[in-house]
C-alpha cells in the first residue's frame, strides 16, 4: 500500500511539474505576443496548444481569426476556440459568440452566439456580458429589450468595459431603459472619459453644452465616487 502512495505521490508531482513548464512556456509566447513577435508566439503557443494549454488554444485561434503571422483561417480559428471554449476559457467563449453572430467560417446563428456569450458572462467576463446587452439593445436575435440591455451593460461597466460605461450614458441621456436622467449619463460618460474612451470625451463636450453647471458638478462627484470605490 506504501509504495501506491509513493507511485501516486510522484505521479502527481510530475503532472504539477508538466503544468508549470507547460505554462512558462506559454507565458514566453505571451511576451513575444505582446512584442508583435508573431512567428516565436505562433510556434510557441502551437506547441503548447498541442499539450492543452486552455490559454494556447486560445490564442492560436485569436491569431487564425486577425491574420496574425498566419493567414486568416476561420476554420482553424473555430477549431482553436472550440476547444479553449469547452474548457470554459471565458474569452474563448465570447469570441465564438462574435463568429457565431458575425456569420465568421459559418452560417450567421444567433442562437448559438448567445448561448456562447451566455456561458462568457456565467465566468463573470465582462465581454460577454457587453455583446448579451447588444444584442438585446440591436434586437439581433432577440426581441428588442433597451431594460435587458441597460441592466447587461451595468454589469460590464462596472468591471470596467468603457464603450459599456460610455453605452450607459447615451442610454440614461436618450431614455431607453430607464427615465431619462442627465446626472447618470453624465456619470457614466465621464468615468469612461477618464478611463480613455474618446468618444465618450466628444459626447462630454456636447453634453457640456446642454446642462447647468451644477448638474455637471453632482454628476462629476457621481463619477469621482465611482471611480474611487473602483
Amino acid at each position: 500500500m506504501g509504495n501506491i502512495y509513493k507511485l501516486v505521490a510522484l505521479l502527481v508531482l510530475v503532472y504539477i511539474s508538466w503544468n508549470l513548464l507547460n505554462q512558462k512556456n506559454y507565458d514566453e509566447g505571451l511576451a513575444a505576443f505582446r512584442t508583435a513577435d508573431y512567428e516565436t508566439a505562433y510556434s510557441i503557443f502551437q506547441s503548447t496548444a498541442d499539450d492543452g494549454n486552455v490559454d494556447a488554444q486560445y490564442s492560436l485561434g485569436h491569431m487564425y481569426r486577425n491574420a496574425l503571422y498566419v493567414e486568416q483561417d476561420f476554420s482553424q480559428a473555430l477549431k482553436w476556440y472550440t476547444l479553449a471554449a469547452e474548457a470554459e476559457h471565458p474569452i474563448a467563449q465570447n469570441d465564438l459568440g462574435l463568429m457565431c453572430k458575425n456569420g465568421e467560417g459559418m452560417e450567421v446563428d444567433y442562437s448559438a452566439a448567445m448561448d456562447w456569450f451566455l456561458k462568457s458572462s456565467e465566468l463573470d467576463y465582462y465581454g460577454g456580458q457587453f455583446n448579451i446587452g447588444l444584442m438585446f439593445y440591436q434586437g439581433v436575435g432577440v426581441e428588442q429589450d433597451y431594460e435587458q440591455a441597460l441592466n447587461w451593460y451595468l454589469l460590464a461597466a462596472a468591471q470596467g468595459m468603457t464603450i459599456a460605461q460610455r453605452s450607459l450614458g447615451v442610454m440614461y441621456k436618450l431614455g431607453q431603459g430607464a427615465a431619462i436622467n442627465d446626472n447618470y449619463a453624465y456619470m457614466w460618460l465621464y468615468i469612461a472619459k477618464e478611463r480613455g474612451d474618446a468618444p465618450a470625451s466628444n459626447l462630454i463636450e456636447e453634453y457640456n453644452r446642454e446642462l447647468n453647471s451644477d448638474t455637471i458638478t453632482q454628476s462629476i462627484a457621481l463619477a469621482n465616487q465611482w471611480l474611487a470605490r473602483n
